[in-house]
């Protein structure tokens, strides 16, 4: 079996070929993140191993080096490279620390806890039970961030919250999921016993996801994202949430998504087919989010072995780790309509959750 792991900055690129079959998988993405799949299939196994190695020799031609390499470089700059990150993590800390005290200032030298009436909620795969935490002069900790780069087959998202645990006024938590759409990704917890650290730790975490600063205003007003269009870069972007839809989509009270077959795959009649649960869910919420970030209209879903593009615009479709990217129409049924079993045609009725 060929396999070769190769890195440059930030980026991976593994290229392996199966024992079994003459497919040859490719992964690329973000170290620590699990990248998207694509594969490709030859008549024999030299032929497979042979774009294997030619894949790998353009690549590390653009830069790209040896994950052994890299180790091995690794060894000898293991404490300068600690050192430096020790001082990117002080330097993290002190921003967002200098934007806090700016926050207190502006609104009498107090940064103390608010009644959010409900703002902000809990991440359903989350097990804290409690309430998203509202800040005086800052707003609240609730963010969606997202890495979308449809041409390039990326969808990426962080979930990042301060909770506070329910009946417990000292106890607080920096809730973090993170993964590749479509996926329940990652997910970790960092408890607190106070307040200031644990806003400290969460505007850290904002920092290191988006670049900018927390809160990214220095006026005393709620933390709100501008609907601005995809990330050109690999950068995460914040994006505008609606808590109302989102409450909807938790208790299940939401629109369900159809697919139209007309090619007889798996000997299905032509028709309209439904989303299983967790697809119906995914690309409602993509949805949702597509009505108040106008720019987002083009997803990329990791679905088991497959992504998918997905374009709520022109309602379709596609699978793009198939070499034949097959494309279906898509249809919304909108919670408690009727679905419009009639083939696939343009809709621009105005859908709500």
């Amino acid at each position: 079996m060929f396999s070769q792991r190769l890195v440059r900055g930030k980026r991976f690129f593994e290229v392996s070929v199966s024992d079994e079959e003459p497919t040859v998988c490719v992964t690329r993405g973000l170290v620590g993140q699990e990248g998207t799949e694509l594969r490709k299939t030859f008549e024999t196994n030299e032929l497979a191993e042979k774009y294997a190695k030619r894949t790998v020799s353009n690549k590390t031609g653009i830069g790209f080096i040896p994950v052994e390499q890299v180790a091995r470089k690794a060894g000898m700059r293991t404490r300068a490279s600690s050192l430096k990150r020790s001082i990117e993590e002080a330097e993290i800390a002190l921003n967002v620390s200098k934007n806090l005290r700016r926050s207190k200032r502006l609104s009498g030298g107090t940064f103390t806890q608010s009644n959010n009436d409900g703002r902000g909620v809990v991440d359903p795969e989350c097990s804290i039970k409690g309430t998203i935490v509202s800040l005086d002069s800052v707003g609240v900790c609730d963010v969606m961030l997202a890495q979308v780069v449809p041409s390039a087959g990326v969808d990426n998202f962080i979930v990042l919250q301060l909770i506070q645990e329910k009946g417990r006024n000292d106890s607080f938590v920096v809730f973090k999921r993170w993964g590749v759409t479509g996926q329940v990704g990652s997910i970790s917890e960092q408890w607190f016993r106070g307040l200031a650290e644990a806003v400290l730790t969460f505007g850290k975490q904002f920092k290191q996801g988006t670049g900018m600063d927390w809160p990214m205003s220095d006026h005393a007003k709620p933390i709100q994202a501008v609907p601005t269009a995809p990330a050109t870069s690999w950068g995460y972007q914040q994006l505008v949430q609606d808590d109302e839809c989102r409450r909807a989509l938790a208790s299940g009270n939401h629109g369900w998504w159809f697919y139209w077959v007309d090619d007889h795959v798996d000997g299905k009649e032509t028709g309209w087919y439904p989303y299983d649960a967790a697809g119906a869910k995914t690309t409602e919420k993509l949805f949702l989010e597509s009505q108040l970030n106008t720019n987002y209209t083009q997803r990329v879903v990791k679905s088991g072995f497959y992504s998918y593009l997905v374009d709520l615009a022109t309602e379709t479709q596609t699978n793009i780790t198939l070499p034949s990217r097959t494309m279906r129409q898509i249809r919304r049924q909108p919670y408690g309509a009727p679905l419009d079993e009639s083939p696939p045609h343009a809709l621009y009725a105005a859908w709500s959750c």
